[in-house]
């Protein structure tokens, strides 16, 4: 298992390298977004980001904005959403990324069944779209579990069975109902040719509040259980905490419940 250090795009990227450095984390997940990690500051830093990630010895992945809209019934909308995801996985190949993960389109809940299939399938076509372009420029391309509202399990189902695209699990997001309506272990059962990146944050069951691993209601002995079984790879700590050192506890957390478990 390797253990990733996400940036907070607020703040200073190159800052946040170094953070992730002086933390000892085995990579970086570089965040390619508003307001301060958008593609083209990512592009201009190009050299002093590859700089730093040699002085640290830091693997990178990257992860897109999760508020693009791929899937919108309006073409303007979908279109410049598209444009702007081929930006941000330029950004990821100019910077050597090995992989770079996006969120599905966060749809409405106000569509009809009808109309909610129209958007899946728009989404897919986005994804495919997305995945030919990241592996044009040597990119593995994955897609992100979140919001099943919009795009749920058998939507991966479908996804899985008409592109040739990666998966990020998002262990945080199998713990909220409201969210998701399956949990990690549908996950693992169905999709484990597919993970390739883990996204690790605690909730309390309700919405998604990215705390420290511990700090919510998550059963982490039993997670990592089913986890570590057929998977030990890349997992980044998606604390959002504003205590950036809050990474140091959730990070030996995870160290500590991996090996016990």
């Amino acid at each position: 298992m390797l253990i990733g250090f996400m940036n907070n795009p607020n703040n200073e990227l190159l800052k946040e390298i170094e953070l992730a450095g002086e933390f000892e984390s085995d990579f970086l997940e570089l965040t390619i977004e508003y307001p301060k990690s958008l593609p083209s500051l990512v592009i201009a830093s190009k050299k002093e980001i590859n700089d730093l990630l040699s002085t640290y010895s830091l693997g990178l992945v990257s992860h897109a904005a999760w508020f693009l809209f791929p899937a919108s019934p309006y073409d303007s909308i979908r279109n410049a959403s598209l444009k702007e995801a081929e930006k941000i996985i330029e950004a990821a190949a100019k910077i050597n990324a090995k992989q770079v993960t996006f969120h599905s389109d966060p749809m409405p809940f106000v569509y009809k069944r009808e109309q909610r299939e129209i958007l899946v399938s728009r989404t897919i076509d986005a994804i495919d779209h997305m995945n030919s372009f990241a592996k044009n420029l040597g990119l593995t391309f994955c897609i992100e579990n979140y919001n099943a509202a919009s795009f749920g399990f058998a939507d991966f189902q479908r996804l899985f069975s008409e592109v040739d695209c990666k998966m990020t699990l998002d262990v945080g997001h199998c713990h909220i109902p409201q969210i998701d309506n399956r949990y990690l272990a549908d996950y693992l059962g169905e999709f484990k040719d597919r993970i390739i990146h883990v996204h690790a944050h605690d909730n309390n069951g309700e919405k998604d509040e990215h705390l420290g691993i511990g700090n919510g209601g998550i059963d982490w002995k039993k997670s990592l259980k089913l986890l570590k079984k057929q998977y030990d790879g890349t997992i980044t700590v998606e604390d959002h905490s504003s205590n950036r050192k809050q990474f140091l506890l959730s990070k030996k957390a995870l160290e500590e419940l991996w090996e016990k478990a």
